[in-house]
């Protein structure tokens, strides 16, 4: 008995011995030695710093701030996303290939810029994200509020919510222009009535979703809110928030978090206040943890919605999710 013991302290004290070993040599990256500051566009300085890392244990710390991030400086990869639309995808963080990588962000936000994905994680392993939210200057829908409708005639208007959100009119049709040099003019698509003093959705709200391309006819009235002319089953109630996000098929850019092929991943004391897809998208991946990590929306917003899809989603992943 004696010697099994001998043997487990050895052992106990070995393990000890090569954690410390690891922590020692563990590389630390100070982003503010990198001369980012409150308010800046950062895409191009962390691209630098991930594609610089080698397979070696690294900690990337922020300065607390607010940080923005842009699609035109981000990384540009091909890929596919199950439950979005595939293709050419602009990547802020692309983790794709690395192991035993922690990123800090001390407490700041992310701000994005168009369409891009925050994190890829793809073949990685031992990725730690922390302390850190997630959002969009514009986000990936619009909404307004139901003033009238008229279903003899068939129309119903909208007083559109301006502030912080973007839309045109053109030719009849009204276009969701996310950033500058992206603007996609297609039809209304799939919508939701929400309730305004709740925030929840009106009874019965699937009465109300297009939910598809049947054409429609938007005119900008004097009173700028916009009249919506199409014979439908249901009209959404007047007072009512409508919101709409564009046709299936392209209105999935991508999620705020994407792993796939990849192996022990956690994210800890995130907020997820907006992606153009889902939240939190595990895929082909094994070991998963999500800690103090919300997807819900920012405290004081005038937006009705957080993510435009699943808070999370995980596909033939395995081991502890």
């Amino acid at each position: 008995m004696k010697l099994h013991y001998l043997i487990l302290i050895i052992l106990v004290q070995a393990t000890n011995l090569s954690t410390r070993l690891y922590a020692g040599q563990q590389k630390k990256i100070l982003l503010s030695e990198y001369g980012i500051k409150n308010g800046d566009d950062i895409t191009e300085t962390v691209n630098k710093v991930i594609s610089s890392l080698k397979n070696e244990s690294t900690v990337i710390e922020f300065p607390k701030g607010k940080y923005h991030f842009s699609a035109q400086k981000a990384v540009k990869k091909l890929h596919t996303i199950t439950n979005h639309d595939n293709g050419m995808k602009n990547i802020a963080f692309n983790l794709s290939g690395l192991k035993n990588i922690t990123i800090d962000g001390a407490g700041s936000e992310f701000l994005f810029h168009g369409e891009i994905i925050p994190f890829l994680i793809e073949n990685s392993g031992n990725v730690k994200l922390k302390n850190f939210s997630i959002d969009w200057e514009i986000p990936f829908y619009v909404q307004g509020e139901v003033i009238n409708s008229n279903a003899r005639e068939g129309w119903f208007a909208l007083k559109m919510y301006d502030k912080g959100f973007s839309y045109e009119v053109r030719d009849g049709q009204i276009g969701f222009p996310i950033a500058e040099n992206v603007t996609t003019f297609r039809n209304p698509g799939e919508s939701i009535a929400f309730d305004k003093k709740t925030k929840s959705p009106v009874y019965g709200a699937n009465k109300y979703d297009y939910h598809g391309e049947r054409p429609v006819k938007v005119t900008t009235m004097p009173d700028k809110s916009l009249k919506f002319t199409q014979k439908l089953d249901n009209y959404p109630p007047v007072n009512s928030v409508f919101i709409m996000k564009g046709h299936m098929g392209t209105n999935r850019y991508g999620p705020a978090f994407h792993a796939i092929e990849s192996k022990n991943i956690e994210l800890y004391n995130i907020n997820i206040y907006h992606a153009p897809g889902m939240g939190f998208l595990g895929e082909r991946s094994e070991n998963i943890i999500l800690r103090k990590t919300g997807i819900k929306l920012r405290e004081g917003t005038n937006r009705y919605i957080s993510t435009t899809a699943d808070a999370t989603h995980f596909a033939n992943c395995k081991g502890s999710i």
